[in-house]
């Protein structure tokens, strides 16, 4: 019988010469959720797959941090007898960090096993059928605007404007009719929110309701007076995939390794038996 003793995670393990199944015992605080059982049993199960497959002593992520970690107590000595060092302290099997690699190290191989890593167009198109709303984009405008400080004479100005704004055909005519604003451009593209958070709500309320090739205004803010233009609005929209391919294909590759990972550890926990020892 062999016993591994984690804070929080105690194993133990019966090895019989070829038992139909591995005894894990963890450690679990009374009341724990069903959710939460699970976990533990599964951080087990990976641990367990890890150290029966040596990784403590050769996985070089593993290898590095001993080393580290001990020659900040022992200076003098070479990575060799550090190791070794580590090796008679139970470090390869017994260190907080060590297992968490260990674990991350098992689930990463479970989750890339048998994965697709060059996917078609028709199933990245399926994906995004499928999932659109999380690739939704927000409802964006195409804008100009001129800004004019919060005084009477920002707004007299901003008044003045707007009589002859049907004059001010481009997006840098109205622009540089205003004053200098630091980070507002003759001519930008943002979502409405984005607006709101740069310019004040008033100003992306008004964006949002002002026609499309008219002027508006003016807008008052916190930052002063606008006085906007809209060229273009975008309702919330989901772009095609060839505008967001790399996304897509990052979603649904996260999707399969979810998948497989689970897949796996489904087959694994057929390979053993978990006995709960409530603690706390």
């Amino acid at each position: 019988m062999i016993v591994y003793t984690i804070a929080g995670l105690a194993i133990t393990l019966l090895a019989d010469a070829f038992p139909p199944k591995r005894q894990l015992t963890v450690q679990v605080q009374r009341g724990a959720s069903a959710h939460q059982r699970i976990e533990l049993a599964d951080r087990a199960i990976l641990l367990d797959q890890a150290l029966s497959a040596g990784w403590g002593r050769t996985d070089p992520a593993v290898l590095a941090y001993l080393e580290r970690s001990l020659r900040v107590t022992h200076p003098d000595l070479d990575g060799y007898t550090l190791l070794r060092l580590a090796e008679d302290l139970g470090l390869h099997w017994n260190d907080t960090v060590v297992r968490s690699i260990l674990v991350d190290r098992t689930q990463r191989l479970l989750e890339n096993r048998e994965l697709d890593m060059n996917p078609t167009d028709s199933v990245l198109q399926r994906h995004l059928d499928d999932h659109g709303a999380r690739f939704i984009r927000p409802e964006t405008a195409t804008f100009s605007a001129a800004w004019f400080p919060l005084d009477s004479t920002g707004l007299r100005r901003a008044r003045e404007l707007m009589a002859y704004a049907d004059k001010t055909t481009t997006p840098a005519d109205l622009h540089q009719t205003g004053n200098h604003l630091p980070g507002l451009r003759p001519r930008q593209t943002m979502s409405l929110d984005k607006i709101g958070d740069r310019y004040g709500k008033t100003v992306s309320s008004a964006i949002a309701s002002c026609p499309v090739l008219e002027t508006c205004g003016p807008v008052e803010s916190a930052l002063g007076w606008f006085v906007v233009r809209v060229e273009l609005r975008l309702p919330p929209h989901v772009p095609p995939l060839a505008d967001i391919r790399n996304e897509v294909l990052g979603d649904w590759t996260r999707i399969q390794r979810q998948r497989n990972l689970e897949r796996e550890l489904e087959e694994l926990r057929r390979r053993y038996r978990i006995v709960w020892e409530p603690t706390g």
